[in-house]
């Protein structure tokens, strides 16, 4: 933080710096497609863009959507559960990385360090906007103490793996 500035409300970044908005921007995508489709009366559907999901009403069946959490190192899903009219978003280690003498680096940074964020394999982050999800997932991801993070918005809720592979639930429980 020490190379950014605000000043007046706006954003000053040094010569050769520049932000990246992939934290957000699929999730952001996802909830302008689906107010659009909801717009012109589509009453249910399912967006999914790599992770990033929104689902409302119900499924063809008449039921709630089936959303599965990915395990970060095994085959198969963590958790299944139902969701309706609610996003989901993950932040993982496990898709955008490289091991190299036994480490393994990925592509969420951790602020303070500069290097990849170390101490969780996923966090997912479910809640009424898939652009929060997005964004809390990645803050969850990185932070320290994200039960202090998550505890400023109520009505989202998460899935933490830590890097012992240990699950725990933060805010309300999960379906």
């Amino acid at each position: 933080m020490k190379k950014i500035r605000i000043n007046n409300g706006s954003l000053i970044l040094n010569a050769g710096m520049e932000l990246d908005w992939g934290g957000i921007a699929k999730g952001y995508g996802v909830d302008l497609a689906a107010q659009k489709l909801k717009d012109m009366g589509i009453s249910k559907g399912f967006i999914n863009a790599g992770g990033d999901l929104c689902c409302w009403g119900k499924n063809p069946e008449g039921k709630p959507w089936q959303v599965g959490i990915k395990h970060p190192r095994d085959a198969g899903f963590v958790k299944v559960m139902p969701l309706s009219d609610k996003s989901a978003a993950t932040t993982g280690d496990y898709q955008r990385y490289f091991i190299k003498k036994g480490i393994r680096y990925h592509h969420v940074f951790d602020p303070h360090t500069g290097y990849p964020s170390q101490g969780k394999q996923s966090v997912t982050v479910i809640g009424p906007e898939t652009c929060l999800c997005d964004a809390l997932s990645t803050a969850l991801f990185v932070s320290k103490t994200p039960e202090k993070i998550l505890k400023k918005y109520p009505e989202y809720r998460a899935l933490l793996i830590d890097a012992m592979g240990e699950i725990s639930n933060l805010g309300k429980n999960l379906p």
